[in-house]
């Protein structure tokens, strides 16, 4: 089961939908944005979009299955791409590496971390299957860091995922053991938290809540997927130009009042204990209480962190999760808090139990999204972390 998000007919310039208005519909929304939306939401400088690039920065797409579509690529930075610079690399690894194997979730990969990590490098991983895939892509990279010549990606992102429970505990330990190698390496992998809410794409509500991985791995950062909606909260995020109308990002969830078509996942292991860094922010959510696109996007403007980075001497950020969590704590300014949706249903149906958004951290947004701006300056202000 892959993760996927429909995005043929919700590409949207400007904050922007083709979707007729409606006397039911309460508000509009925006489901997947363009990277000149993405770049204004969350507050990307111009200037650091068009910098030269630093000889080692790199990035990669892990895919299986699958190849990316050339084509697409190429129609996809004509339309959207016309300010950033898709720098698309070499493909690696023993999976599909032909035309005729292409497929939508590759091709939107490479497209969104290539243009939100605009000039740097962005390569492809192929390997076959989700079961066997994973034993590919870390034999690929092995060997390619074998090689001294070779300028080995720094960060990569995944969006194809399973249901937790499809993974014998083996498998996930060893899988584990090798992401927690590329973190101590210098190296960031980002994950898709899946499109179907606590259920992980299941076609019944359960007794127990289904993560997808390897996005419920503590080893690796979790990315899940936000909309925009009319204000409902009085919190303006954007405001598009030509409407002028006060959009607010809330959790992508599936419901009777928008067009999105995917929940964004989140939840807690089953296989992992909770890691020391985030017990406080868990432990204040309990007492109180699509992502495809998003992990390429976000992991995009980290390689542009760690592009600046590496330009002032600096190590790359490598294993992010500890880090972000701490800033969380000292410097909450450097995300946005997302206060509103839920992740109940799955793309067929919705159940009565799943998790709500609330302030401060939650399993659903968890520390929000990020001032990409704010958090490049504070990650690149002192030379010798």
């Amino acid at each position: 089961q892959q993760s996927k998000v429909s995005v043929e007919s919700k590409f949207v310039e400007n904050g922007q939908t083709s979707y007729s208005a409606s006397d039911s519909q309460q508000f509009e929304e925006v489901c997947v944005g363009t990277p000149s939306l993405l770049s204004s939401l969350y507050n990307v400088s111009t200037s650091t979009l068009k910098e030269k690039r630093h000889a080692k920065s790199r990035q990669a797409v892990v895919g299986f299955s699958q190849y990316y579509d050339v084509k697409s690529i190429k129609a996809f930075a004509q339309s959207f791409g016309k300010n950033f610079n898709l720098n698309i690399g070499k493909v690696y690894g023993t999976g599909y590496e032909n035309k005729s194997y292409d497929g939508g979730e590759t091709s939107l990969d490479m497209e969104y971390m290539a243009a939100m990590g605009a000039g740097i490098v962005t390569d492809y991983i192929s390997g076959d299957t989700n079961s066997t895939g994973y034993t590919q892509f870390f034999a690929t990279l092995a060997t390619l860091e074998s090689n001294k010549r070779n300028v080995v990606p720094l960060v990569y992102s995944i969006s194809y995922a399973d249901s937790e429970r499809t993974y014998e505990p083996n498998a996930v330990r060893m899988i584990d053991i090798h992401f927690m190698k590329m973190g101590v390496s210098g190296k960031t992998v980002f994950a898709s938290s899946g499109d179907n809410g606590v259920w992980a794409g299941s076609g019944a509500c359960r007794k127990r809540f289904d993560p997808y991985y390897p996005a419920s791995s503590p080893y690796i950062t979790s990315v899940g997927g936000t909309q925009l909606v009319r204000g409902i909260n009085g919190s303006c995020r954007y405001i598009p130009q030509a409407s002028g109308i006060c959009l607010e990002e809330i959790v992508a969830y599936k419901n009777d009042l928008t067009d999105c078509l995917i929940t964004s996942g989140g939840g807690f292991s089953d296989y992992h204990s909770m890691p020391i860094w985030q017990k406080t922010f868990v432990q204040s959510y309990l007492t109180s209480a699509s992502t495809s696109a998003s992990s390429p996007a976000i992991a995009g403007l980290f390689s542009l962190i760690n592009d600046q980075r590496l330009k002032l001497g600096m190590k790359p950020l490598g294993f992010l999760n500890p880090l972000l969590y701490r800033l969380a704590k000292t410097n909450p300014e450097v995300f946005y808090d997302i206060i509103t949706g839920k992740n109940n249903c799955n793309t067929q149906l919705c159940c009565q139990y799943g998790f709500k958004a609330q302030k401060g951290y939650d399993p659903v947004s968890g520390l929000g999204s990020i001032n990409h701006g704010l958090m490049m300056k504070l990650l690149t202000q002192n030379p010798t972390d």
